[in-house]
């Protein structure tokens, strides 16, 4: 804890701050020292107070989607706004019925998901198709692909 003539109040911090960024970055900003105080006592952003209470999908449900996308990865098929948006389409279709917009959700919707979950999703740069299927010509592809097979079969109890 700092010796009482050294510490500064919020005010004083946010003031600091602001002219410090203004002279590195030639720009002005502004900081609330009341949105700093309430996020210091772990309230939450605007952000987050939107996406919790406008969300489309459950957390539940997000969930399921970042595991699809992240199978989607270990199968090597791409993943993009658009199948991603197909995907959260059937699953809010189902849910909802007739009261879901027919256009869905949009790109900005995927965006802000792929953002919400960068941690766990994330962009790869894959080499072109013949490449990669020149090089998945082996035994152990093969067995691979011969158990995934296997264990997609037994999930689904086909």
């Amino acid at each position: 804890e700092k010796p009482q003539q050294e510490r500064r109040s919020l005010h004083q911090i946010c003031r600091d701050v602001e002219v410090e960024y203004s002279r590195e970055n030639k720009m002005q900003v502004h900081i609330d020292y009341n949105t700093i105080s309430r996020r210091s006592k772990g309230g939450r952003s605007c952000a987050e107070f939107n996406w919790e209470t406008n969300a489309w999908l459950k957390p539940e449900e997000e969930e399921m989607v970042v595991a699809y996308c992240i199978e989607l990865a270990i199968r090597a098929f791409p993943l993009n706004h658009k199948v991603l948006k197909t995907h959260v389409d059937s699953i809010l279709n189902s849910r909802i019925g007739a009261s879901f917009p027919k256009e869905g959700v949009g790109k900005s919707w995927t965006q802000r998901f792929l953002e919400r979950h960068s941690d766990r999703l994330g962009q790869y740069w894959s080499t072109s198709l013949d490449t990669a299927r020149g090089h998945a010509v082996n035994e152990n592809t093969h067995k691979e692909w011969c158990k995934l097979l296997k264990d997609v079969l037994e999930k689904h109890d086909i």
